[in-house]
């Protein structure tokens, strides 16, 4: 009865594998229309080539998270080029966007990548891997004109093992975006990933503005986010904004994250109850005047078991925001639901954080330390 009953299993899982379809494109009208008519299980493959197609809007309301994946991806890893004014926005539940290269092109303000296709129709647990993003800038003389690489919408969603290298205009590169809501209210959570990517070469120098990953934006702040953000490596980024990571929404977890030679660090700019553990910040190149570790603003934060080595902001720079660890004393709110953005100082004050077990070191000197704040600014390493 057991060996029929595998059997039988067997026969059922081969009949809905044999149900895939798969469709190769070469054209925009081809690619489109497939995606559409895609089901669970089914898989686009655009052939390799290099297009200029200017807005690709991907549309399809056939998946289910609980079922197999909707693929759309190039023919071989990195061998179909994006270039010219194109980019891509796609909906839909459980898509796998996966292998393409936007290279040396620009979207004008639109994202590179976006999990939406409209304002109220989203991407959901769906993911972007393998995509090389390398110099797709929108031209201006003072490279202001902003828009982002990948703007993440909907929840439960991946951008994972991208490379995004040499962006050199206003916004961040990747950015989480919640639906609108006005402070203190809160959005849904959104439960995202952004793991295992790599970034290079941030260079906007325009000051606010040039974030490598952002996640929310100040209405949103006290949206528990619920996003986690892990083993990226962030190389050479040179921005003149102060963070290369922004959290500004609540819950979010950043850890096994590696910042090596950056002007800049990893900011808990608003938003609470976040943790930062099992991050590198190295620097030996004497040239990244403005590293920095870590600044935590804002309520209940967790920051342990961080490794901050060669860090030279504390040492060149007068203000307090760069150094290795920055607990921030901020501006106190008469009430909890005030807007910090319009505080004078627009910072609130850090607030019953934990900092513990980082191992700092600067010219030589290793700091084991441990350590509950409240209300004081204390910045960490400065005096060894």
């Amino acid at each position: 009865m057991k060996k029929n009953l595998f059997t039988t299993l067997i026969i059922i899982v081969s009949f809905l594998n044999s149900n895939a379809n798969t469709t190769i494109v070469n054209s925009l009208v081809g690619l489109t229309n497939a995606y559409t008519n895609t089901y669970p299980g089914d898989s686009v493959i655009v052939a390799n080539g290099t297009y200029n197609w200017g807005e690709i809007t991907l549309s399809n309301n056939h998946g289910n998270a609980n079922r197999n994946w909707i693929v759309v991806t190039s023919q071989t890893l990195g061998g179909v080029i994006f270039s010219g004014t194109t980019y891509l926005k796609f909906d839909g539940t459980k898509i796998l966007i996966n292998g393409f290269k936007f290279q040396n092109g620009n979207a004008g303000t639109n994202p590179v990548v976006s999990f939406r296709t409209s304002t109220s129709t989203f991407a959901n647990y769906s993911r972007v891997s393998n995509i090389i993003f390398d110099n797709y800038n929108t031209p201006s003389p003072d490279g202001n004109i902003e828009n982002e690489w990948i703007g993440i919408w909907g929840i439960r969603n991946r951008v994972d093992h991208c490379n995004f290298i040499n962006k050199s205009n206003a916004r961040a590169t990747v950015v989480v975006w919640y639906s609108n809501a006005t402070f203190p209210d809160k959005s849904t959570s959104t439960f995202h990933k952004i793991d295992s990517n790599y970034f290079a070469g941030r260079s906007y120098m325009g000051g606010n503005g040039g974030e490598t990953i952002r996640v929310g934006v100040g209405n949103n702040s006290r949206t528990d986010g619920y996003n986690i953000i892990e083993y990226n490596l962030f190389e050479g980024c040179i921005q003149t904004e102060l963070e290369i990571v922004s959290n500004k929404s609540c819950h979010n977890t950043y850890r096994y994250n590696t910042f090596k030679n950056c002007n800049g660090g990893l900011t808990l700019r608003m938003g609470k109850y976040c943790e930062v553990y099992g991050n590198y910040f190295i620097n030996d190149d004497p040239t990244k005047t403005d590293s920095y570790g870590i600044r935590i603003i804002d309520k209940g934060h967790k920051v342990y078991n961080n490794y901050l080595e060669g860090l030279l902001g504390s040492q060149t720079s007068s203000t307090t925001m760069r150094t290795l660890i920055v607990i921030y004393n901020g501006t106190f709110a008469s009430s909890d639901s005030l807007n910090p953005l319009i505080l004078n100082g627009e910072y609130l004050p850090a607030d019953s954080s934990i900092v513990a077990f980082n191992i700092l070191g600067m010219e030589q000197h290793i700091l084991h330390q441990e350590i509950i704040v409240g209300r004081e600014l204390i910045q960490l390493g400065a005096i060894l």
